[in-house]
């Protein structure tokens, strides 16, 4: 493969900075005698002990730098390097790597949300702390009255409400997700080192090739999807995966945000210091107004919804209506993607920026740039072009987005998700807006309102429904 660029460089070092865990959890351990390994631990660990009994804190990340050594191509040796350094970034080699290595920890704490001082201790966390499933934040309102009354002590002896998913690599039919009652079952079939060991096997079959971050990102999703990011005192609810995906996401927006900003070091080495502040004053409950720094907003997220749905899934004939309903449905998950991955393509941002796409929406990341409006509604314009021919307005997407501060993403990020949702529903009444400031706006509202379709003879396409003209019908 051809060595990446700065900027691919630190997409793949935010995205495997903590695979070391991974690999700590499998009973890994550096080589005292290997001199590539000491330097690792003397670089990228702080010895909390003494000299007879050292103690090394971030021990994690000197095995992501082993691991990038030992099983990537060497043309990443210098991403392992930068993700390695994402605790200690002031130990790195020149001051543009400082930088990049700083940006990584700043992603790393706004996609964690973790109290910094409460980091997790990566030599004694638990090896049989399982994932705990998303359903155990599930609570019936009947059930919650009940629980209201009886003691804390009662509560943890009558009724555990923890479920966890277990410790298995994603599969065809993604039976491993069902989450089960005890965490001696989510280990019964697969322990770390097994785990780890069949993850090292596909990945030696990965092709060095342009596709190669692809490879990797979809190789980490299977095995590390019921892995937890921490399991030492943090409730151990979201997986290794997603904390790497949405620290990419997060580092590949600051880095094109900071490129264009003077003395970018120091502004973000304060963020990190105004962060922790912030948490500190939190946790002992003193006045939490945060600094104007932390209110900037130099991420943005993005909100697409494909419009008409509904009654485009159930215009279906009777005749094979099952597989009309799978058909159509494929459709729009793929206008969905094509018009996400679009996103992507315009702000140059990797596949951990695709947050979520599924069921005709879809959520992105990206960097507060200067132009970033004029570029989304280009894109809006573009979308609703292609949608009004191909479906005379039956079909339509919404683009919404809204601005997130530093201060949202440590303190209330899921507000901004509801409030953006909300715009998207405002939005939706303002469908193929774009295209009336064409100035051709007769040809616009005759592509909305008709008449189109010609009836008759005129074969219909067996997914969208739409009349194919006779050079479709031959093919």
């Amino acid at each position: 493969m051809e060595k990446p660029n700065e900027y691919q460089m630190l997409i793949y070092a935010s995205f495997l900075h903590d695979i070391g865990k991974f690999s700590l959890r499998a009973g890994h351990k550096l080589n005292q005698a290997n001199e590539r390994d000491q330097y690792a631990l003397q670089i990228y660990t702080r010895n909390t002990g003494s000299d007879t009994h050292p103690q090394y804190k971030y021990y994690h990340a000197a095995l992501t730098d082993k691991f990038f050594r030992e099983y990537l191509p060497r043309e990443l040796d210098e991403a392992g390097h930068l993700a390695a350094l994402h605790h200690i970034p002031e130990n790195a080699s020149n001051e543009r790597q400082r930088l990049l290595a700083t940006l990584i920890t700043l992603a790393d704490w706004l996609s964690s949300a973790e109290r910094i001082e409460l980091e997790e201790d990566t030599q004694t966390y638990s090896q049989k702390e399982p994932l705990l499933s998303i359903f155990s934040q599930l609570k019936m309102e009947a059930l919650a009255d009940t629980e209201d009354n009886v003691s804390r002590q009662d509560k943890s002896t009558s009724h555990n409400r923890d479920y966890y998913i277990q410790l298995l690599p994603l599969d065809e039919k993604m039976e491993n997700l069902f989450p089960v009652r005890e965490k001696e079952v989510a280990f019964c079939s697969k322990d770390y080192p097994g785990l780890w060991n069949d993850f090292i096997q596909e990945l030696k079959k990965l092709s060095p090739d342009d596709t190669y971050f692809s490879q990797l990102y979809y190789l980490l999703l299977k095995y590390l999807i019921a892995i937890p990011s921490a399991a030492f005192r943090e409730k151990p609810d979201l997986s290794l995966f997603h904390h790497l995906k949405s620290t990419s996401a997060i580092a590949a927006c600051l880095y094109q945000v900071y490129q264009v900003k003077q003395s970018p070091v120091e502004e973000i080495s304060s963020l990190l210091d105004q962060i922790s502040k912030y948490n500190q004053a939190k946790e002992e409950n003193r006045d939490l107004s945060a600094p104007e720094l932390l209110r900037k907003a130099d991420i943005i997220l993005v909100a697409g919804d494909i419009s008409g749905i509904q009654s485009f899934l159930y215009e279906v004939t009777s005749e094979k209506a099952l597989k009309g309903l799978r058909a159509r449905s494929f459709y729009i998950q793929l206008i969905s993607e094509v018009l996400a991955r679009a996103i992507l393509k315009e702000f140059d941002l990797p596949e951990t920026n695709l947050i979520y796409c599924g069921g005709g929406n879809f959520y992105l990341l990206i960097p507060a740039l200067s132009d970033f409006e004029q570029r989304l509604r280009t894109v809006q314009k573009k979308f609703d072009t292609v949608l009004l021919e191909a479906h005379k307005g039956k079909l339509a997407v919404i683009l919404a987005w809204k601005e997130i501060s530093y201060l949202n993403f440590i303190e209330n990020f899921s507000e901004c998700w509801l409030a953006l949702n909300s715009r998207l529903g405002e939005i939706k009444r303002r469908k193929f807006s774009s295209l009336f400031s064409s100035g051709n706006v007769q040809s616009v509202y005759s592509k909305i309102f008709g008449p189109f379709d010609l009836g008759g003879e005129k074969q219909g396409c067996n997914i969208c429904g739409e009349e194919l003209d006779n050079q479709e019908n031959e093919t």
